[in-house]
């Protein structure tokens, strides 16, 4: 008896063989150093993510600081008047 038949009745499998995704290995805290771990493209990305977060966040944090100091300030009174 033949395969099941796919939507347009060619008779292509509908399951395959082989997963189309690689289910990552859970990493085990013994044996695995920093050293010889090598980060994934993925990992690369997202750790280049956060820091560039990071530093949006200062540069954000920095600019309110230094408006908030310019509006705290009043004008000089002028002198001798």
């Amino acid at each position: 008896m033949p395969g099941p038949v796919g939507a347009r009745g060619r008779g292509a499998p509908l399951a395959r063989e082989a997963p189309l995704v690689k289910h990552a290995q859970p990493m085990q805290a013994s044996g695995m150093s920093e050293q010889s771990h090598k980060p994934t493209r993925e990992e690369r990305l997202a750790a280049k993510l956060r820091e560039n977060l990071r530093r949006r966040k200062q540069q954000a944090r920095a600019l309110d600081s230094a408006e908030e100091q310019q509006d705290d300030t009043l004008p000089k009174a002028p002198e001798g008047g």
